[in-house]
This record gives C-alpha cells, structure tokens and sequence, in this order.
C-alpha cells in the first residue's frame, strides 16, 4: 500500500459523489487513470520517463510557504509539485523536479534556482502553461545576459520549450558558461509553441541562455532537465499567481495555455482549481465550460481535478461559496469520470485551518505537506 505520512488535520466537512472510496475522494484508482497507469508501471520498472503538469493558481505555485511580503521568495522547493515529486519517491517511485517554468517565477523569485540577468524579465505578449497575469515567458530583448537555470539534480539532458513567432531572437543554450551546445532560431511563422533537445555530459550543472543579438526577444517558457539512463517522473510546477480556470482554458493563440498543454502532451496533469474562481465569482457555466475544456485537451485517464485550498472568501459568499466553487469541480469529474480530490473537504474550512495556525495570509497556507499528500494518494496507483 502507498505510504501517506503527515496527513495533517482532516476536519471531515464535505463527501462527494461519484465512485464510492475513501472520504474526499471520487474515482480513485488505476480504472480511473489507464493512461497514467500504463506509463507509471514503465517508470516503475525502468523503461520510460513520464512528465506530470501541475496547475492551478499561487497555491501550486507555492505561495505561502516562502519568504517576503509576498510570501513566494524561495517558495518552489516547498510547494506542492516538489513534494509531490518527494511523495513519489517515498512510496519507491523515481521522481524528480529539475525543471523551471516562466510563469512560476514571479516578481520575487519563487524560484531561486533561476536568475534572470540584466534585460530578462516577463513577457505579457506571450502567456502559454502556467501563465495569467504579468506574463509566463522569460524574456529578453536587449541584451546578451544570460537566463540562468541550476537545478540541483545531475541531468545530461535539456528540454527547452519557447514561443516561436516572426520577428523573434537566436539564442544559445550551454552549461556552466561553456562553449554553446547549440542554438535556437525562434524567427519564424507560423507562429508556434516548440521545443528543443540539447545534450551534455552527465553533471549537476547550471544550464544559461543567450541572445545571440540577432533579431527580437528570446522566449525561454519552460526548462525540463533529467538524467537520460534513470528513468523517473519528472514532476513540473505550472501554477501561476491569480489563474481562474479561464486562464488556464486560454486557446486563443497556439502559444496559449490550453494549446501550450497539448503540445507538451504530459502523461497526467494534476489540475487544482477553483480558488480565483471563488474570489471572481465565476459564472457556473463558464467554470465549468473552461474546466471542461481543460479536461478534454488532456484526454481521458490521465488528469486529476481538485478543488481549491482554504481561501478567505468573506467577500465571496463565505465557506458556502468555496463550497460551490467544490461542488462544480466535482461535477464535471464525475461527468468525465476521472479522479476528484476534495480538498475542501479533507483540509477544511479557512476558520479552522486559520485557527491551527495553518494560513500565511487569507488565501495562502503556509505548509502544503498535507494538500500534496491527499493529492499523491491519487497520483499513485
């Protein structure tokens, strides 16, 4: 059986329909997620890597668990997709998280393994996975500093995803400042959403991108880095500050969130939603219209939908508003008939988690163990 130590406080609030199983929980197991189950089982027996995508909002990305006003300075090693990774690893399943994605960083650096040198900052022209406001790619238009990456895994490996559009710049890919491993032209049309593969020797490294200085910005989305002879689950942290559902269903260019999804094509998305939704009063139809449609660019037996961590929606229609954001989560699971993680109602509601001490701020706990194991239990099957 699955070990889930450190479970935290489970103040039992809400059930939920669906197939029956544990509390707070809906189409749990293997059935539910064929897909997964295929490609975990070549993990498990050393024969494939496998990607997992978590989305959602600031929760995902981390925020809460780390320093500053903000609370997000330094917050990805202990957010929710690093300790999924490390849940995995504890029930004996090769995980890592050596990847970056643009939109996670944020203003002040939720992730400390990157640096953005002198001309890199955020482009809001280009929002693709794990963006919403302020933009999701790293960019740069000026000058020839690097984007730097470390991650602290030895890899040999590099998987660079970036938006390639007319107009836009060459940049280098190497490690440690050494000689260039290759290059990247992003000038081109038709416009897409692409990635490359770059190799070196096997080493803990820190990977950097440069502009050459010919043509426009340079747009790094994400990085995914790995050791090619280990095969592990490579565990991605796409939560972005402020995502609705909304944002994440984004298809208006191929470069946008929902289209940038397909195109990564990840063997299980762990999708935990709703809390903006709650804040913003969304629409039950076009919550569920968005959730929907991120459902289906997935494809079935390979997602898991969650509701939304403790929020203080006071100003939404209180805990029976976060309840509602719950229920319509829960609804379009069933209807698809994947996986539900209730974590409203195995976490409990913002007075009580509040209460014990739990909450950084009104819409941000401060440790996400707990949420990340109620969410391995049905990661791992």
């Amino acid at each position: 059986m699955p070990r889930f130590g450190g479970l935290g406080r489970n103040f039992n609030r809400l059930g939920g329909p669906g197939t029956p199983g544990p509390f707070g929980y809906a189409n749990l197991g293997a059935g539910f997620l064929s897909s997964w189950k295929t490609k975990l089982d070549q993990v498990r027996a050393g024969t494939s890597h496998a990607v997992v995508l978590c989305l959602g909002g600031s929760t995902m990305r981390g925020v809460g668990v780390g320093t500053g006003a903000n609370f997000d300075t330094g917050a990805d090693p202990f957010a929710t997709p690093k300790l999924l990774a490390d849940a995995l690893v504890a029930n004996g399943i090769t995980a890592i998280h050596n990847g970056a994605c643009g939109g996670n960083l944020g203003p002040t650096g939720t992730d400390s393994r990157v640096v953005q040198n002198s001309g890199w900052n955020h482009d809001s022209g280009f929002i693709t996975v794990g963006g919403c406001n302020g933009g999701t790619c790293y960019n740069n238009t000026t000058t020839t500093n690097a984007l730097s990456f470390a991650p602290t895994g030895q890899f040999d490996t590099i998987v660079t995803w970036y938006v390639r559009a007319s107009g836009r710049a060459t940049f280098t890919v190497d490690v440690d400042g050494g000689a260039p491993l290759g290059s990247i032209n992003s000038d081109g049309t038709p416009t897409a959403f692409l990635s490359n593969t770059q190799t070196c020797a096997l080493g803990t490294h820190t990977v950097n991108y440069k502009r050459t200085g010919v043509g426009g910005g340079a747009n790094v989305a994400m990085i995914d880095t790995y050791n090619s002879s280990v095969k592990a689950v490579r565990v991605l942290n796409c939560g972005a500050s402020s995502a609705t559902v909304s944002d994440i269903a984004t298809a208006t260019a191929v470069y946008s969130s929902l289209n940038a999804i397909a195109a990564m094509a990840p063997d299980l998305v762990v999708c935990a939603v709703g809390g903006n939704d709650c804040l913003a009063s969304t629409s039950e139809s076009s919550y569920k219209t968005d959730l929907q449609s991120i459902v289906t660019a997935v494809g079935p037996g390979k997602i898991i939908l969650a509701s939304h961590t403790p929020v203080n929606a006071s100003g939404a229609g209180g805990e029976a508003a976060r309840q509602t954001y719950t229920r319509y989560t829960r609804d379009v699971a069933v209807t698809n008939n994947v996986p539900f993680v209730d974590l409203t109602a195995l976490q409990g509601t913002f007075s009580d988690n509040n209460a014990a001490g739990l909450m950084a701020n009104g819409n941000h706990m401060n440790d996400y163990h707990s949420i990340t194991n109620y969410l391995a239990r049905a990661v791992i099957v």
